[in-house]
């Protein structure tokens, strides 16, 4: 439709420019293209009223979920870590480098971080959820 709208105001545009008697410097009021000058005009403003019709129309937006307490300590927070790590088996004595090496390489946080908010980056999140952890209702579930 905007191309449409684009291709009528080009259209109106020629037509004025091929008009030989608009290049007069002055004109005289009881000219017969006065009314021919008032109808274009009519056009150019309903056209661009049909313009900020369509301009008008309402974006839909998705709100970015924030990191706060409530969502740690919500369905997807904390309870859903502890639930993650239910899968994995720990071979026991002998094996602690490789027990170290798990949980220190962050693929399961990473992981529940990124359901947890999409959008943060995984070092934001520690960095958020770490002044998070100073809060009570954070400290209760912890305990």
């Amino acid at each position: 439709m905007d191309i449409d709208l684009i291709n009528d105001l080009m259209q109106l545009q020629q037509q004025d420019d091929s008009d030989p008697e608009r290049s007069k410097l002055e004109r005289n009021d009881d000219d017969p293209d006065d009314e021919n000058n008032a109808s274009i005009n009519d056009n150019v403003d309903n056209l661009m009223k049909k313009a900020n019709e369509t301009a008008k129309k309402k974006v839909v937006r998705r709100p970015r979920p924030k990191l706060d307490v409530d969502r740690l300590v919500g369905p997807k927070g904390l309870e859903n870590l502890c639930d993650l790590f239910k899968n994995e088996t720990f071979k026991g004595k002998g094996y602690e480098a490789s027990l170290v090496l798990f949980v220190v390489s962050g693929e399961i946080y990473e992981y529940w971080a990124h359901r947890l908010v999409p959008h943060m980056a995984f070092d934001d999140f520690i960095e958020k959820a770490e002044k998070l952890g100073n809060k009570k209702p954070i400290k209760v579930i912890m305990t």
